[in-house]
């Protein structure tokens, strides 16, 4: 794309292992053809996509990074979290351990994170309704209570509540 871009963004998702977070970062993309992957590897230390897109006559680029859900990023990429446009923190509905770990993670990626950027909290594997550990109220009141937007979703069906 040699066009002029008239905007760049860049996007962090962070939370625990085994949360969906490469997953989530496929559906993100709106023209690709994806099917969930249940067969995803764990990312190891970090990925990242770029996406280009146009809207209302604008070049937009965003630039989206995938951490590794164990916390521990290569020293030489903890800039991942410097300054973001945005952040999802995901964590799954049916694991209390990965929405229990928080308040630590929440506390270490503000540390990072500039003040405006925009945090959003997202519990995924909404379709497992069934062993379900959290409820949809509890993401609620968590991320009211950090000061985040809050949102469900499956991206296994590629639904959000």
């Amino acid at each position: 794309m040699n066009e002029e871009l008239d905007y760049f963004f860049c996007i962090t998702i962070v939370g625990d292992p085994g949360t969906g977070k490469s997953n989530f970062l496929k559906r993100l993309f709106p023209n690709l053809i994806y099917e969930w992957d249940n067969t995803q590897k764990p990312t190891r230390a970090l990925d990242f996509s770029v996406f280009h897109s146009s809207v209302d006559q604008h070049v937009v680029k965003l630039l989206i990074w995938d951490t590794t859900g164990d916390g521990h990023l290569p020293k030489n990429t903890v800039s991942v979290l410097e300054g973001p446009d945005g952040l999802f923190m995901v964590y799954d509905i049916t694991k209390r351990k990965t929405f229990e770990s928080f308040g630590k993670r929440v506390k270490k990626t503000q540390k990072f994170a500039w003040k405006e950027a925009t945090m959003i909290l997202v519990g995924n594997k909404s379709d497992l309704e069934d062993a379900r550990e959290v409820s949809y109220e509890e993401g609620r009141l968590l991320a009211e209570e950090l000061g985040m937007k809050f949102v469900e979703i499956s991206e296994r069906k590629n639904e959000s509540i």
